[in-house]
């Protein structure tokens, strides 16, 4: 069974990008994620998942930097492993096919990407066709 979604979380570390045993490039990055309130002890809960990303995704998900804010869609995978101690551990994989980054207070004022966008946000590549470098950008958003 296949479990798409879409994530929105902040990086534990810059990217970086890495190169298969056959030349194409892929990324991994952690990301902490708001799973609500623990009303115990009235603590917020975080989720952590891995983003892997291969190809032009790759290329972008290489590009964000620690602290900074990222959207993600893809498909979910569940990784189990048996540690050396006989421990097993599990962690939340989304295998990426699109990611949009925002910048973050931080990030030293990040330049936004050629594609006329003016809310802060990089957009990357996505699975779907890339819109017309000459469609209408819409300003009603309220974002």
């Amino acid at each position: 069974m296949t479990i798409i979604a879409s994530i929105n979380g902040r990086v534990a570390r810059d990217g970086e990008l890495r190169q298969s045993k056959a030349g194409k490039p892929w990324c991994r990055v952690s990301v902490a994620c708001y799973a609500g309130k623990d009303r115990e002890k009235d603590e917020e809960l975080t989720q952590w998942f891995t983003l892997i990303a291969f190809g032009r995704v790759a290329e972008d998900l290489a590009g964000v930097e620690k602290g900074q804010t990222v959207s993600a869609i893809g498909r979910v995978e569940l990784n189990r492993w048996t540690t050396q101690e006989g421990e097993t551990r599990e962690d939340m994989r989304l295998i990426c096919d699109a990611i949009v980054t925002a910048r973050s207070a931080g990030s030293g004022g990040r330049k936004s990407n050629d594609n006329g966008d003016r809310g802060g946000h990089q957009a990357t590549h996505r699975a779907q066709a890339p819109a017309q470098a000459d469609a209408p950008f819409d300003d009603d958003i309220p974002f």
